[in-house]
C-alpha cells in the first residue's frame, strides 16, 4: 500500500509542475504494463487516448516513455524515449537493461510548446541472467568422413546468444577447447556439416551456446563413422550385340548419408573420376529413345564419360553404354555421390577391345519430324513403329553414328533400314532434334 501511495504522490508532483491552463483539460494518456521482460530487455506499452483541449501550441507533437532505475519517480530529465506522435497505442523495446533490476516508467505526451501530460507510473523487474539451454545433438547424413549436426537453443537465459555451435572430440565431454564448429547466434534451431572426420572412429559431441552470463553445453551424444562403403562394379560383355554394353554395380555398407547420385564412369583411361567425366545421359535423344540409365557420346569420343542411373531397392543399379569406338580397350567403374558430397568409387573393370558392327535396325533413328501429307505415326505415345503407307515421304533424319540432320525423300522400302519412333507431341520430337548437332526446323 505504501508503494502505491508513493507512486500516486509522485504523479501529483509531476502534474504540479505543469502550467495551470494545461491542467484544466490535459491529454489523457495511459501507461500500460511492460511485457516480454528478460534479463536485458522489456517492451513498454502506452496509449494516447485523447489530446489536450487547452493550453498553447498544437495538440500533440511527441509521445513516448520516460524510465529510470534510480528512483520511483521518472522525469523528463531521466531516460526519455520518443515514439512518434498522434493518438493511439504505441510500444518500444528497451534494450541493454541491467539484470535483476527494478525499473519505473511512465507514458508521456508533449504538445508543440513542450507542455507535458503523463500516465501513471508502472514498474517491472528484469530477470536474473542464466546460461542458455541447449538440446541434444542429432547426427544425420553420416558419411565416411563427414556428418551433419542439428541442435536447438530453447532458452537464451535472458540475454542474447552471441555464439552457438558444436564441439566434438574422440574423448568424452568435449569443450570449446577441443574441435568446435560455430553456427550463428540467437535462439532456435541450427545446423552444421563437418568434413574432416576419420572413418571407423567414435566421436563425442555436444552443442554449446554463449551469452553474457557464460557458456553452457547440451547433453552429450556419440556416433561412429562407418569403416567403408562397399561398391562393386561388374561388366557383362553381350557378344551378340555390337553395342550397347551392360555395366552393373551394387552399394552396400554402413552409413546414413543419403546418396544423391548413382552412376558408372567409363573411358580409355583408368583415371576415372566424377569430376573429369562428361555426363552423357543428356546427349541421348528424348523420352522416346533412351531410358534414364542409358547413354553414350552421340559422336564416338575419347573423353571420359559418366551415365547416371536410378537405384533398385537392394542397392544395385546398372547402365547401358552405347556407341563405343571399335578396337579400343575401355575401363569402367561405378560411383555414388553422397548428399554430403563425398564420392565413393567401386573397382575398375576392363572392357576388352572388339569390333562394333553397325546395326541400323537397332540403333539408327529417323523421322524426327515428318514433313509430308502422309501420316507415318500418330503422336500420342512414345513407342517404336514402322512406316505402313505406300508412297514417298519427306522426313528429317539422323543416326547415332552420324548425328548431322538430313532432309530427304524416301520410299517405304528405303526407310525400312531405320528404326522409327513416335512421340507424344511435336515438342518432344523437336527436343530430340535439338539434342543433335544443330537445330532442325521442320
Amino acid at each position: 500500500m505504501k508503494k502505491y501511495l508513493v507512486l500516486f504522490f509522485a504523479s501529483i508532483t509531476l502534474l504540479a509542475s505543469c502550467k495551470i491552463e494545461d491542467l484544466l483539460n490535459p491529454a489523457v494518456i495511459v501507461t500500460q504494463p511492460a511485457m516480454d521482460i528478460t534479463g536485458t530487455t522489456a517492451v513498454l506499452h502506452g496509449d494516447l487516448v485523447s489530446l489536450s483541449t487547452t493550453g498553447t501550441g498544437t495538440a500533440n507533437a511527441e509521445r513516448g516513455f520516460i524510465y529510470t532505475n534510480l528512483s520511483m519517480t521518472p522525469t523528463l530529465q531521466d531516460n526519455k524515449i520518443a515514439v512518434g506522435s498522434g493518438l493511439g497505442k504505441y510500444s518500444y523495446l528497451l534494450q541493454n537493461l541491467k539484470p535483476n533490476t527494478t525499473y519505473y516508467f511512465m507514458a508521456y505526451s508533449l504538445n508543440s510548446s513542450n507542455s507535458p501530460s503523463f500516465g501513471m507510473v508502472q514498474s517491472f523487474k528484469t530477470t536474473d541472467l542464466k546460461v542458455p539451454t541447449a538440446t541434444k545433438v542429432d547426427v544425420s547424413k553420416l558419411g565416411l568422413t563427414s556428418a551433419t549436426f542439428t541442435s536447438s537453443i530453447s532458452d537464451d537465459g535472458g540475454a542474447a546468444i552471441t555464439e552457438r555451435g558444436f564441439v566434438y572430440a574422440t574423448t568424452a565431454n568435449p569443450t570449446t577447447a577441443k574441435t568446435k564448429v560455430t553456427s550463428g547466434s540467437g535462439k532456435g534451431d541450427f545446423t552444421a556439416t563437418v568434413t574432416n572426420l576419420v572413418k571407423a572412429t567414435t566421436y563425442y559431441i555436444r552443442s554449446y551456446a554463449i551469452n553474457s552470463k557464460g557458456i553452457s553445453y547440451g547433453i552429450e551424444s556419440s556416433f561412429t563413422t562407418p569403416n567403408n562403403y562397399a561398391l562393386t562394379t561388374t561388366f557383362t560383355d553381350v557378344a551378340s550385340k555390337p553395342s550397347p554394353l551392360l555395366v552393373g554395380a551394387k552399394l552396400t555398407g554402413a552409413g546414413t548419408s543419403p546418396v544423391k547420385e548413382y552412376g558408372v564412369l567409363y573411358g580409355l583411361s583408368q583415371n576415372l573420376t566424377a569430376a573429369n567425366s562428361t555426363n552423357v545421359n543428356t546427349n541421348a535423344p528424348g523420352t522416346g529413345f533412351h531410358a534414364s540409365n542409358e547413354g553414350g557420346f552421340l559422336t564416338p569420343s575419347l573423353n571420359n564419360a559418366k551415365i547416371t542411373s536410378p537405384v533398385k531397392t537392394d542397392g544395385s543399379f546398372e547402365v547401358i553404354i552405347r556407341n563405343l569406338l571399335g578396337a579400343k580397350v575401355y575401363y569402367a567403374r561405378a560411383y555414388v555421390i553422397l548428399e554430403s558430397n563425398e564420392v565413393i568409387y567401386g573397382n575398375i573393370v576392363t572392357i576388352p577391345a572388339r569390333t562394333y558392327v553397325r546395326d541400323p535396325a537397332a540403333f539408327d533413328v529417323a523421322n524426327v519430324y515428318y514433313k509430308s501429307a502422309y501420316t507415318l505415326f500418330d503422336m500420342l505415345t512414345d513407342e517404336v513403329i514402322t512406316p505402313n503407307i505406300s508412297g514417298t515421304f519427306d522426313i528429317w533424319y539422323s543416326s547415332n553414328e552420324d548425328p548431322k540432320p538430313y532432309s530427304r525423300t524416301f520410299t517405304k522400302a528405303q526407310m525400312t533400314s531405320f528404326l522409327f519412333y513416335k512421340f507424344k507431341n511435336k515438342e518432344n520430337c523437336q527436343r530430340w532434334c535439338d539434342l543433335k548437332t544443330g537445330v532442325i526446323k521442320p
